[in-house]
């Protein structure tokens, strides 16, 4: 087995030798070379599984765990992410998948419809993206990405409104006053402490089970690339767009 985040030519290597693999998707490749990779494991008789690590942060899961249970199912997902600029322009943030995939996972469905705008600015390689989300019987999602801030912190919040309640995880109440001399710095508390740990584990115990978990690995990640590909069509009509089943 190989876990971690190697380029396209080493997977395939790995799933040529009949070796299973799992992906971490800190930076999402395309949608081509991740179907490539789930046609070479069919091929060669084991699993591959792209790993979104969003989903594996405590505050991701407990959320996840609430919504199974007390809280009940979710109408209104609300989630920030803003981050320093990159260095090189790009088309869509591949952060922005990883929202969608955690965004689906914590929705529990699939959106039949994307209305999605970006605020542009001359000479900036950054965007600033917000993505409406419809779902059937109601439900809705509001993602909003910018990353023009200057280098430096992130902040990343999540709230959920659900039928008997709403549970939030926010980068505001997770941080720590460090006094170094001067005025003192709000330190972020990282829950990445075991992530990849945890990733690995699941993995793990699908195959010892020899439970198949790439076929919906599979089908999770052809409905996030189906949004995706909405919100580019809505940010180029300047208008909402409606996501039919054969879109993934």
């Amino acid at each position: 087995m190989h876990v971690g985040s190697p380029g396209s030519e080493v997977i395939e290597q790995h799933l040529a030798a009949r070796k299973h693999a799992l992906l971490v998707a800190e930076v999402c490749p395309t949608r081509e070379v991740i179907e490539g990779h789930f046609a070479s494991a069919r091929e060669a008789g084991v699993q591959f599984c792209f790993a979104n690590p969003d989903r594996y942060l405590p505050s991701r899961q407990l959320v996840r765990k609430q919504l199974s249970g007390p809280l009940g199912e979710p109408g209104l997902l609300r989630l920030h992410r803003w981050e320093p600029t990159p260095p090189q322009p790009t088309d869509i943030p591949e952060a922005i998948l990883r929202d969608l995939d955690l965004t689906l996972w914590l929705m529990g469905r699939r959106p039949n419809r994307v209305y999605s705008l970006e605020q542009k600015h001359a000479g900036s390689t950054g965007h600033c993206v917000q993505v409406h989300l419809g779902f059937p019987n109601g439900g809705m999602a509001l993602l909003d990405f910018n990353n023009r801030l200057p280098a430096g912190d992130g902040y990343q919040s999540l709230s959920v409104i659900a039928a008997s309640g709403a549970a939030y995880a926010d980068d505001h109440q997770n941080r720590q006053l460090a006094f170094r001399g001067g005025s003192p710095d709000a330190v972020r508390t990282e829950e990445r402490s075991g992530q990849l740990a945890a990733i690995a584990q699941e993995f793990v115990d699908a195959l010892r089970s020899s439970h198949n978990l790439m076929t919906t690995n599979a089908a999770n990640w052809r409905d996030v690339f189906a949004v995706a590909g909405a919100v580019k069509r809505s940010l180029a009509v300047g208008q909402s767009v409606a996501i039919a089943q054969e879109d993934r």
